[in-house]
C-alpha cells in the first residue's frame, strides 16, 4: 500500500548487536524503504534532532537509532584514551544517551511531525481504499444485477429483477446498492476518524502530562472526549488552542453527525439542531428521517481534524519556543 503523498510504507527490520569491543557500540545498518529525504537528521554536535523540512510518512527508528549510536561511539573512542571507566560502563552510558535523544525526539514539541502526520496519512489511504469499495460495489451491481422471465404470455411477461439474494419489488434494488450501502460504509469511516481525532488528542494530553508533570491528570477531569481533552489543554497544559473559528464548529457538528449514526441510526427528528446542518451540507443528504453519507464528506471530515491539529501544533511551537 502507498500513502498518499507517494512514499511506500517503512518495513524497517534492523538487529541490534552489542559488542564489547574497545568500549565501541555498533548497530546493524537499517534495511528500510523510506527514502532518505524523509529521514531525522541528527546533529552530532548537539546531539539534538532537528525536525525534518517536511513532513514524514514514518519515523526511521533505524536510522535514528544508528546515528545515536554512531554519536555514543565516537565519544567512547575519545573518552577511552583519557577515561578509567570499563567497556561496560561506557556502554551503559552511551545507551542512557540514546535513551534521552530518543526521549527528545518525541517531546511534545514534535507531537504533529512525528506522531499525527503519519497516522493523518495512514487515515487518508484508509479513506481512499472506502471509496474504493464503493465504486466497486456499484459497478457491480450495475454489471452483475439480472432480470429473468418468471412467466412469459402472448400478452405480457412477468419479470423481476434480483441482484445477490435481494429482489427488486420487496426492495427498490438500485436504492439499497448504490445509496444505502455505500452510506452504510461511510458511516463506519466516519466513526473511525472521529476515535482518531479523540486518540490523538487524549495522547497528545498524556505526553503533556507525563513531559511537563502536571498535577492534574487527564482521567481527573469531568467529561469524556474531545471536551475532556480540550478543558485538559487549555486549563491544565495552557495551551491558546483557538475556539472561536470554523474548524472548531465543524467539529461540533461532525461529532453531532456521529452520535446520531451511533446512536440513533442516523435519524433524526424535524426539530433536531443538526437538520440545518445536513441540509446545508454539500456531501450529507436528508431521506425521510435518516441521513445519507455521499462522496466527499469523510475527505471533508479528515481535513477539518487535519486543522484542527495544526492549530493544536501551533499552541505547543508557541509554548515552547
Amino acid at each position: 500500500m502507498r500513502s498518499a503523498g507517494g512514499h511506500p510504507e517503512s518495513r524497517v527490520q534492523f538487529v541490534t548487536q552489542h559488542r564489547r569491543h574497545c568500549g565501541q557500540v555498533r548497530v546493524c545498518r537499517a534495511q528500510t524503504t523510506v527514502p532518505r529525504s524523509a529521514v531525522v537528521r541528527m546533529s552530532p554536535a548537539t546531539r539534538q534532532p532537528r525536525p525534518p523540512p517536511h513532513c514524514p510518512f514514518s519515523i526511521d527508528l533505524g536510522r535514528i537509532v544508528e546515528e545515536c549510536s554512531a554519536s555514543v561511539t565516537l565519544t567512547a573512542q575519545r573518552t577511552s584514551r583519557t577515561s578509567t571507566q570499563s567497556p561496560l560502563k561506557r556502554f551503559k552510558t552511551g545507551r542512557k544517551n540514546i535513551s534521552n535523544m530518543l526521549k527528545h525526539a518525541f517531546h511534545p514539541l514534535h507531537w504533529y511531525d512525528y506522531i499525527v502526520y503519519p497516522a493523518y496519512e495512514v487515515m487518508l489511504a484508509y479513506l481512499a481504499k472506502i471509496e474504493e469499495q464503493v465504486d466497486a460495489g456499484v459497478a457491480d451491481f450495475r454489471r452483475n444485477k439480472r432480470l429473468e422471465v418468471l412467466e412469459e404470455t402472448d400478452e405480457y411477461n412477468i419479470t423481476v429483477e434480483h441482484h445477490e439474494g435481494f429482489v427488486h419489488g420487496f426492495w427498490d434494488l438500485h436504492v439499497l446498492f448504490e445509496r444505502d450501502f455505500p452510506s452504510i460504509q461511510r458511516r463506519s469511516a466516519l466513526i473511525t476518524l472521529y476515535s482518531f481525532l479523540e486518540h490523538e488528542l487524549d495522547k497528545l494530553c498524556e505526553l503533556l502530562q507525563r513531559t511537563e508533570d502536571h498535577a492534574l491528570s487527564l482521567k481527573e477531569i469531568h467529561g469524556t472526549g474531545i471536551d475532556r481533552s480540550a478543558i485538559f489543554l487549555k486549563k491544565v497544559a495552557g495551551l491558546a488552542i483557538p475556539r472561536n473559528n470554523r474548524h472548531w464548529a465543524e467539529i461540533r457538528n461532525i461529532q453531532k453527525t456521529r452520535n446520531a449514526f451511533v446512536h440513533a441510526n442516523g435519524r433524526i427528528e424535524q426539530e433536531s439542531r443538526l437538520l440545518p446542518y445536513v441540509k446545508a451540507s454539500q456531501h450529507l443528504a436528508m431521506y425521510g428521517s435518516e441521513i445519507t453519507i455521499q462522496n466527499g464528506y469523510l475527505d471533508h471530515v479528515l481535513d477539518v481534524f487535519k486543522k484542527h491539529f495544526l492549530d493544536v501544533h501551533a499552541a505547543l511551537q508557541l509554548k515552547y519556543s
